[in-house]
């Protein structure tokens, strides 16, 4: 019903375009909330219309979000393909934030990457690079997909604890971590593991009906916050963490320590961090028998990321294969 009154009230405005722009802003939040809650498809048939009324910067970015959360992958690059028609044509369009177009390139490659169309991704990566220059596309390779980035940093996907040697103390002491999370297990119920974004990382939900892919934080902006009362013994030893806890110039590291959790028959989309200023460290606690191996950054180096009581490190920014 809000649907058809939108509909009708921008056909009666011919030139109103910042109504039109309050509209279609309004008009997606609604749909996004019937998208999670009855019909994501239904939700897509109402916006479709209104985007093609008016393919501006604006609205195109709005509708690619939408497409994001319903994992409508072909319909999303052929957005972003017309969205980077407009980009390339005037690269102010994207306002004061130049950061905007990494972003955008970053989400047109993993949604080409979700449809098997590596070599595509890589095509349009360096179209854009070559047509944007290295102010507005920083980074080189076209699976390193940071929209911060910080220039002068080593960018290499998979990293050593030889590189990283306070990380040690963690997998020298795992079996701490996984005995204070056993109890943790054992007293809390399954609600207390949620997620805070991210969200559409998800390709497919637990087989056992649970949330595919949920987290339980410790430590996070400088200070120990959710769980962590109920893991003393772990949070000691991530005080031992300078990397994770102590201060840059006065600030505090943007370190995050959680516990990650992957249902049984769930599996997560190719996706990549927001920072090359950030690495990400796996230790694994309770994981299948078999191991299983993982590339970073497409078909570079692969490690095994399900062995219980290791270690591995990688580049946050160099996306991972679905």
């Amino acid at each position: 019903c809000v649907c058809v009154c939108v509909w009708r009230l921008f056909s009666s405005v011919a030139q109103g375009r910042f109504l039109w722009a309050c509209l279609f802003t309004l008009h997606v939040r609604h749909c996004t909330v019937v998208a999670n809650a009855q019909d994501k498809r239904l939700a897509h048939n109402y916006v479709k219309p209104l985007v093609a009324l008016d393919p501006s910067y604006q609205t195109i970015t709005m509708y690619t979000a939408l497409l994001e959360e319903l994992g409508l992958d072909n319909e999303l690059c052929e957005q972003f393909r017309m969205l980077f028609e407009l980009i390339v044509d005037d690269p102010r369009i994207v306002g004061e934030d130049p950061t905007e177009v990494a972003f955008h390139l970053k989400a047109w490659l993993l949604a080409l990457r979700r449809q098997g169309l590596r070599d595509e991704a890589s095509r349009v990566f360096f179209t854009m690079k070559k047509a944007l220059g290295s102010e507005l596309v920083p980074f080189d390779d076209p699976f390193h997909l940071p929209r911060y980035f910080e220039r002068g940093l080593q960018a290499k996907p998979v990293w050593s604890m030889d590189d990283i040697p306070e990380l040690v103390i963690m997998e020298t002491n795992w079996a701490t971590v996984l005995g204070e999370l056993k109890t943790f297990l054992q007293n809390q119920p399954g609600s207390t593991w949620n997620l805070e974004g991210d969200e559409e990382l998800v390709a497919t939900e637990g087989s056992d009906g649970t949330r595919g892919w949920s987290e339980a934080k410790l430590f996070e902006h400088g200070k120990f916050v959710g769980v962590a009362d109920q893991f003393p013994a772990t949070c000691a030893l991530i005080r031992q963490l300078p990397s994770v806890v102590d201060l840059i110039k006065g600030a505090a590291v943007s370190g995050q320590v959680t516990f990650l959790r992957l249902a049984p028959g769930a599996s997560l989309k190719a996706h990549a961090g927001a920072a090359n200023s950030r690495l990400t460290a796996h230790l694994g606690l309770i994981t299948p028998g078999v191991a299983q191996e993982t590339s970073v950054g497409g078909s570079g180096p692969s490690f095994r990321v399900l062995a219980e009581g290791t270690t591995k490190i990688k580049n946050a920014t160099c996306s991972l294969p679905p």
